[in-house]
């Protein structure tokens, strides 16, 4: 938890000191957060316990031998960290823990290996009795595998509306090593 927070306000202090440099220069500029890193990995929203329901090629603007699986979420009620620039203050940053109901995961693998998830979800709002309360919109967000570690370190805001073309690592696109190979690697290690 430490590490998380450390990692929280350093990238607020990273995205502040932007902010404040249009203040220098007299003109007012809005910041755009691209992605958020976590180096100890995301935990992405409604995937534990979750099941395959459909698997299927993906194509969306001419990619190859990428698949994608559809997953029902078990607990479909859930959170997820979320940072944002403030619509009437420019150059300020909103952290919240927001309350969702994830309605869609895709999962998306390369030759067999799994580097992103995609997740579409619909912001709530809890009253004081814990009822959930649906908030009128929808937040598609990427998590991304960045290196073959296995943790999704990266999130981005996926879109709006319309097709969704995952950003692919490198790692994800070497073909992979033949069984025999794999074992010599592994006792030279």
């Amino acid at each position: 938890m430490k590490t998380f927070v450390s990692v929280v306000l350093i990238i607020l202090s990273a995205l502040l000191c932007l902010a404040q440099e249009p203040e220098k220069q007299g003109a007012t500029q809005q910041i755009q957060i691209a992605e958020i890193l976590d180096r100890k990995g995301w935990k992405v929203p409604g995937v534990t316990g979750a099941r395959i329901i459909q698997h299927a090629r993906w194509t969306t603007e001419g990619l190859e031998g990428i698949f994608a699986d559809t997953l029902k979420p078990v607990s479909p009620n859930t959170s997820v960290l979320l940072l944002t620039t403030v619509r009437d203050k420019p150059g300020a940053i909103e952290v919240r823990q927001q309350q969702i109901e994830v309605t869609e995961i895709l999962r998306f693998s390369m030759n067999g290996r799994t580097f992103a998830y995609r997740i579409t979800a619909i912001p709530q709002s809890i009253d004081s009795r814990g009822k959930r309360t649906s908030l009128g919109s929808e937040e598609r967000l990427a998590f991304y595998d960045v290196d073959g570690t296995g943790k999704f370190t990266v999130m981005q805001d996926a879109g709006d509306f319309g097709p969704f073309v995952p950003m692919i690592p490198g790692w994800v696109k070497k073909p992979p090593l033949p069984p025999n190979e794999k074992d010599k690697r592994e006792k030279h290690k």
